[in-house]
């Protein structure tokens, strides 16, 4: 990502962003695309493909990574190590994309939810994004939208579907704000540091504009009545502040208070009085 990520404005984010590519080999490590396109897989589908990848290329690709300061290496690959930080590596180190080793575990329909989650949480079952799928809330909406899905609660989860390999990441990033907006269900992985990473703010904010509920799982670090989401917002790219700053001001009217209220609205957290210095050139 870059100073150059696309974030939509708000008149055209309720419109499906359209990008015309010329056609490039698709590489091992992307998500299936064209005919073969996937968006979406069933929640219990998680568990099955962490456990196929581990104890086959996956775990064979891990026992041979050196380990490096970034990379603090256990004995042996199990799915509580896996994060999505770990599937990016795997994937961009030109290893097939789980997609297309497992298609039938996938789906190409349109996701019923969307998560919000750090890339540090992990993937597993005893803290992870299984977890929090498994929740008695999540079971509870899918249980509701089981006459729409036939019982199949289907989600998108960026590090499997954004292309990790993309030389196109910011049109990759500017798609995903759709399922933000569009999608049913938006699930929230509580963690202590979520409301300060710049990337869950922007997802919050997009799902406040869309004027639909977040379901929060977990516990998410309490932030008190005066915070200012808005300024104190940390992102690990510097060059992606730029974009998310100027998307959340086009979102909400160049009005911080907005933004801040509009954050607040989806976590129940009182927002930041900013209404001194709330209208931004």
């Amino acid at each position: 990502m870059n100073g150059e990520t696309i974030i939509r404005c708000s008149q055209c984010l309720l419109r499906p962003l359209v990008i015309e590519e010329s056609v490039a080999v698709e590489l091992a490590g992307s998500p299936p695309r064209g005919s073969n396109e996937v968006k979406s897989m069933p929640i219990e589908s998680l568990p099955v493909i962490l456990e196929k990848m581990v104890n086959g290329e996956m775990g064979a690709w891990y026992e041979r990574l050196p380990p490096t300061d970034d990379l603090k290496k256990t004995e042996k690959l199990d799915v509580e190590c896996v994060t999505s930080h770990l599937l990016a590596k795997y994937l961009k180190d030109g290893n097939n994309h789980p997609a297309k080793d497992y298609p039938d575990l996938f789906s190409n329909g349109f996701p019923d939810g969307v998560l919000s989650y750090e890339w540090s949480f992990g993937l597993g079952r005893e803290k992870g994004l299984v977890k929090v799928l498994n929740d008695p809330k999540v079971q509870q909406a899918r249980s509701s939208d089981g006459k729409r899905t036939g019982g199949r609660l289907l989600v998108w989860i960026d590090a499997f579907f954004i292309d990790q390999l993309s030389k196109n990441i910011k049109v990759e990033l500017a798609i995903s704000q759709e399922y933000y907006i569009l999608c049913s269900l938006h699930i929230i992985a509580g963690s202590d540091s979520l409301l300060d990473r710049g990337w869950c703010l922007w997802e919050l904010g997009l799902r406040a504009y869309s004027g639909k509920n977040s379901l929060i799982i977990g516990k998410l670090q309490e932030k008190g009545s005066g915070y200012d989401f808005y300024s104190e917002m940390k992102l690990f790219d510097s060059n992606d502040r730029a974009a998310i700053e100027w998307g959340l001001k086009g979102v909400f009217n160049y009005d911080v208070s907005k933004i801040n209220r509009a954050i607040a609205s989806q976590v129940d957290t009182a927002p930041a009085d900013t209404s001194s210095c709330c209208t931004l050139a």
